[in-house]
Protein backbone atom coordinates (compact mmCIF):
# COMPACT_ATOMS: atom_id res chain seq x y z
CA UNK A 1 0.00 0.00 0.00
CA UNK A 2 1.21 3.61 -1.04
CA UNK A 3 0.51 6.38 1.19
CA UNK A 4 -0.35 9.72 -0.19
CA UNK A 5 0.42 12.62 1.66
CA UNK A 6 -2.19 14.83 2.74
CA UNK A 7 -3.31 18.18 1.89
CA UNK A 8 -3.60 19.12 5.45
CA UNK A 9 -0.24 17.84 6.72
CA UNK A 10 3.55 19.17 6.76
CA UNK A 11 4.85 18.25 3.54
CA UNK A 12 8.58 18.16 4.61
CA UNK A 13 9.84 14.19 4.70
CA UNK A 14 12.81 14.44 7.28
CA UNK A 15 14.38 11.30 8.24
CA UNK A 16 16.75 10.63 11.12
CA UNK A 17 18.24 7.73 12.90
CA UNK A 18 20.18 6.86 15.70
CA UNK A 19 21.51 4.28 14.26
CA UNK A 20 22.73 4.67 10.46
CA UNK A 21 22.44 2.86 8.01
CA UNK A 22 18.94 2.31 8.43
CA UNK A 23 17.48 -0.96 6.22
CA UNK A 24 16.01 -0.68 3.04
CA UNK A 25 12.80 -1.85 4.62
CA UNK A 26 12.89 -0.52 7.54
CA UNK A 27 13.45 2.94 5.76
CA UNK A 28 10.80 2.58 3.55
CA UNK A 29 8.31 2.22 6.85
CA UNK A 30 9.90 5.38 8.01
CA UNK A 31 8.85 7.34 4.68
CA UNK A 32 5.54 5.46 5.07
CA UNK A 33 5.19 7.10 8.70
CA UNK A 34 6.47 10.79 7.39
CA UNK A 35 4.14 10.35 4.21
CA UNK A 36 0.69 10.29 6.60
CA UNK A 37 1.67 12.61 9.49
CA UNK A 38 4.65 14.75 8.20
CA UNK A 39 7.36 15.88 10.49
CA UNK A 40 10.64 13.42 11.07
CA UNK A 41 10.85 10.06 12.55
CA UNK A 42 13.74 8.85 14.30
CA UNK A 43 14.42 5.27 15.47
CA UNK A 44 16.63 3.20 17.65
CA UNK A 45 16.15 -0.22 18.48
CA UNK A 46 16.08 -1.75 22.23
CA UNK A 47 16.07 -5.35 21.71
CA UNK A 48 16.84 -7.31 18.79
CA UNK A 49 12.33 -8.11 18.11
CA UNK A 50 11.62 -4.79 18.65
CA UNK A 51 11.54 -1.80 16.72
CA UNK A 52 11.29 1.49 18.12
CA UNK A 53 10.63 5.08 16.02
CA UNK A 54 9.73 8.33 17.46
CA UNK A 55 7.80 10.88 15.44
CA UNK A 56 8.90 14.29 15.86
CA UNK A 57 8.48 18.08 14.77
CA UNK A 58 4.60 16.88 12.53
CA UNK A 59 2.23 19.81 12.72
CA UNK A 60 -0.27 17.58 12.59
CA UNK A 61 0.20 16.29 16.43
CA UNK A 62 1.45 20.01 17.24
CA UNK A 63 -1.79 21.38 16.32
CA UNK A 64 -3.88 18.69 17.89
CA UNK A 65 -5.63 17.78 14.77
CA UNK A 66 -5.56 14.01 15.96
CA UNK A 67 -8.00 13.14 19.08
CA UNK A 68 -4.94 11.83 20.95
CA UNK A 69 -1.19 11.00 20.46
CA UNK A 70 -2.53 6.92 21.30
CA UNK A 71 -4.15 7.47 17.80
CA UNK A 72 -0.94 9.14 16.15
CA UNK A 73 1.15 5.89 17.59
CA UNK A 74 -1.13 3.26 16.39
CA UNK A 75 -1.50 5.40 12.82
CA UNK A 76 1.92 5.40 12.63
CA UNK A 77 2.85 2.14 13.66
CA UNK A 78 0.75 1.01 11.31
CA UNK A 79 2.42 2.54 8.18
CA UNK A 80 5.48 1.67 9.49
CA UNK A 81 4.11 -2.30 9.74
CA UNK A 82 3.21 -1.92 5.61
CA UNK A 83 6.03 -0.20 4.54
CA UNK A 84 8.10 -2.81 5.80
CA UNK A 85 6.14 -5.70 3.42
CA UNK A 86 7.67 -8.77 3.40
CA UNK A 87 9.89 -7.70 6.30
CA UNK A 88 7.31 -6.86 8.94
CA UNK A 89 7.68 -10.47 10.74
CA UNK A 90 10.95 -9.26 11.93
CA UNK A 91 9.69 -7.91 14.72
CA UNK A 92 7.66 -8.81 16.97
CA UNK A 93 6.45 -5.28 18.01
CA UNK A 94 6.58 -1.71 17.11
CA UNK A 95 7.35 0.88 19.55
CA UNK A 96 5.78 4.45 18.59
CA UNK A 97 6.89 7.26 20.49
CA UNK A 98 5.43 10.46 19.45
CA UNK A 99 6.50 13.78 20.42
CA UNK A 100 4.75 17.13 20.42
CA UNK A 101 6.74 20.00 20.46
CA UNK A 102 7.60 21.70 23.84
CA UNK A 103 5.10 18.85 25.57
CA UNK A 104 6.11 15.43 26.67
CA UNK A 105 6.92 12.18 25.20
CA UNK A 106 4.11 9.31 25.02
CA UNK A 107 5.00 5.97 24.37
CA UNK A 108 2.60 2.89 22.81
CA UNK A 109 3.59 -0.63 21.96
CA UNK A 110 2.08 -2.77 19.02
CA UNK A 111 2.41 -6.30 18.56
CA UNK A 112 2.86 -7.84 15.28
CA UNK A 113 -0.35 -10.01 16.14
CA UNK A 114 -2.31 -6.48 16.55
CA UNK A 115 -0.99 -5.20 13.26
CA UNK A 116 -1.17 -8.07 11.40
CA UNK A 117 -5.15 -7.70 12.89
CA UNK A 118 -5.36 -4.10 11.77
CA UNK A 119 -3.57 -5.02 8.11
CA UNK A 120 -6.39 -8.26 7.65
CA UNK A 121 -9.46 -5.72 8.05
CA UNK A 122 -8.08 -3.13 5.81
CA UNK A 123 -9.25 -4.38 2.67
CA UNK A 124 -12.39 -4.21 3.63
CA UNK A 125 -12.34 -0.80 4.73
CA UNK A 126 -10.67 0.29 1.87
CA UNK A 127 -13.67 -1.43 -0.36
CA UNK A 128 -16.72 0.42 1.34
CA UNK A 129 -14.48 3.83 1.38
CA UNK A 130 -13.85 2.88 -2.47
CA UNK A 131 -17.87 1.96 -2.59
CA UNK A 132 -18.38 6.02 -1.30
CA UNK A 133 -15.90 7.58 -2.96
CA UNK A 134 -16.85 6.11 -6.32
CA UNK A 135 -21.01 6.49 -5.61
CA UNK A 136 -21.56 3.38 -5.47
CA UNK A 137 -24.70 3.00 -2.91
CA UNK A 138 -26.68 -0.15 -4.62
CA UNK A 139 -25.94 -3.08 -1.90
CA UNK A 140 -24.27 -1.00 0.37
CA UNK A 141 -26.07 -2.54 3.48
CA UNK A 142 -24.68 -5.90 2.86
CA UNK A 143 -21.84 -4.30 4.15
CA UNK A 144 -23.01 -3.57 7.53
CA UNK A 145 -24.29 -6.13 10.75
CA UNK A 146 -26.90 -4.68 12.77
CA UNK A 147 -26.33 -4.25 16.33
CA UNK A 148 -28.77 -1.83 17.87
CA UNK A 149 -26.11 -1.47 20.85
CA UNK A 150 -23.19 -0.20 18.52
CA UNK A 151 -25.76 1.72 15.92
CA UNK A 152 -27.89 3.79 17.66
CA UNK A 153 -29.88 4.49 14.54
CA UNK A 154 -32.18 2.17 11.85
CA UNK A 155 -29.69 1.00 9.19
CA UNK A 156 -31.14 2.78 6.41
CA UNK A 157 -30.38 6.41 9.04
CA UNK A 158 -27.10 5.40 8.47
CA UNK A 159 -26.41 4.60 4.94
CA UNK A 160 -28.54 7.98 4.33
CA UNK A 161 -26.31 9.90 6.10
CA UNK A 162 -22.98 8.40 4.15
CA UNK A 163 -24.89 8.85 1.11
CA UNK A 164 -25.63 12.68 1.89
CA UNK A 165 -22.16 13.56 2.96
CA UNK A 166 -20.45 11.64 -0.03
CA UNK A 167 -22.65 12.41 -2.35
CA UNK A 168 -21.65 16.43 -2.52
CA UNK A 169 -18.34 15.62 -2.08
CA UNK A 170 -15.35 14.65 -4.62
CA UNK A 171 -13.13 12.26 -2.76
CA UNK A 172 -9.62 10.42 -3.78
CA UNK A 173 -8.45 8.54 -1.25
CA UNK A 174 -9.03 7.04 2.35
CA UNK A 175 -5.77 7.19 4.18
CA UNK A 176 -5.88 5.27 7.56
CA UNK A 177 -4.80 7.49 10.04
CA UNK A 178 -5.08 4.78 13.35
CA UNK A 179 -6.94 2.16 14.50
CA UNK A 180 -8.19 0.51 17.94
CA UNK A 181 -9.95 -2.56 19.43
CA UNK A 182 -13.22 -2.17 20.77
CA UNK A 183 -14.36 -4.97 23.16
CA UNK A 184 -17.88 -5.42 22.95
CA UNK A 185 -19.52 -7.93 26.13
CA UNK A 186 -20.34 -11.36 24.89
CA UNK A 187 -19.14 -11.01 21.35
CA UNK A 188 -16.28 -10.58 19.03
CA UNK A 189 -13.77 -7.57 19.52
CA UNK A 190 -13.81 -4.83 16.85
CA UNK A 191 -11.42 -3.41 15.09
CA UNK A 192 -11.95 0.98 14.81
CA UNK A 193 -9.74 2.22 11.76
CA UNK A 194 -10.06 5.81 11.81
CA UNK A 195 -8.81 8.10 8.36
CA UNK A 196 -9.33 11.07 6.23
CA UNK A 197 -11.20 11.10 3.40
CA UNK A 198 -9.13 13.28 0.97
CA UNK A 199 -10.21 15.73 -1.10
CA UNK A 200 -7.96 17.14 -4.50
CA UNK A 201 -7.47 20.71 -2.93
CA UNK A 202 -9.71 20.58 -0.13
CA UNK A 203 -9.73 19.89 3.30
CA UNK A 204 -9.90 16.01 4.07
CA UNK A 205 -12.69 14.36 5.90
CA UNK A 206 -12.55 12.35 9.03
CA UNK A 207 -14.11 8.69 9.07
CA UNK A 208 -14.00 5.65 10.85
CA UNK A 209 -15.47 2.07 10.43
CA UNK A 210 -15.97 -0.47 12.89
CA UNK A 211 -15.26 -4.25 11.80
CA UNK A 212 -15.79 -7.29 12.93
CA UNK A 213 -12.07 -9.10 12.24
CA UNK A 214 -13.73 -12.86 13.00
CA UNK A 215 -16.46 -12.29 10.20
CA UNK A 216 -16.48 -13.84 7.10
CA UNK A 217 -17.63 -12.11 4.48
CA UNK A 218 -16.43 -8.68 6.75
CA UNK A 219 -19.18 -7.24 8.09
CA UNK A 220 -18.87 -3.25 9.38
CA UNK A 221 -20.74 -2.30 12.60
CA UNK A 222 -21.32 1.32 12.51
CA UNK A 223 -19.48 4.37 10.16
CA UNK A 224 -19.09 7.65 10.92
CA UNK A 225 -17.35 11.16 10.13
CA UNK A 226 -15.01 11.73 13.10
CA UNK A 227 -11.91 10.15 14.13
CA UNK A 228 -13.74 7.72 16.87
Amino acid sequence: MRFRLLPLLCPLLLLSCADAPTPAPEAEGMKAVTAVFGGSVDTARRAPRNFVLTLARSAAVDNNYFPSNKHVASGAAYAFYEGLGAAAGRYDSIVVGVQPTGRPLEEATFSHAQLAEAASVMPFVQELTGRLRRKQYEGLANYFAYDPALMTRPLDSVLATLRAQTERNRYDTFQPTGFRPMERPGSNRLIVVSGLLSQDGGKPTPFSVAVDPASQPRKAYFALFALY
